[in-house]
């Protein structure tokens, strides 16, 4: 079983099908849109990789309402980790790939 991490959070309020995005959310940190360009230009093809196969889940299991519905309830201007969540998935999109 994965530990969840000390930063983790009110993401530990994340329904436990979306339990998987809080780690890499935790680790690109991406608090804004320059922090999101700055992990693409230094990104590896393993990156892009991971990024893509996060994506295509989200999308397969239609979980992105979900997250959506966190953010509502959690607002990135009250909590950082809402803030990282919300640009991971300005990553995802300016790596063009699709999540919803």
């Amino acid at each position: 079983m994965n530990s969840m991490p000390d930063n983790a959070g009110v993401l530990v309020q994340l329904p436990l099908e979306l339990h998987y995005v809080i780690e890499p959310v935790l680790r690109y940190e991406c608090r804004s849109e320059s922090d999101v360009f700055a992990v693409l230009d230094s990104a590896t093809s393993q990156v892009l990789n991971h990024l893509a196969h996060i994506a295509e889940r989200v999308l397969t299991n239609d979980h992105y309402p979900m997250v959506n519905q966190f953010l509502d309830k959690y607002e990135i201007n009250d909590h950082d980790e809402c803030t990282k969540l919300y640009f991971f998935f300005g990553l995802l999109d300016h790596a063009g790939l699709s999540f919803d």
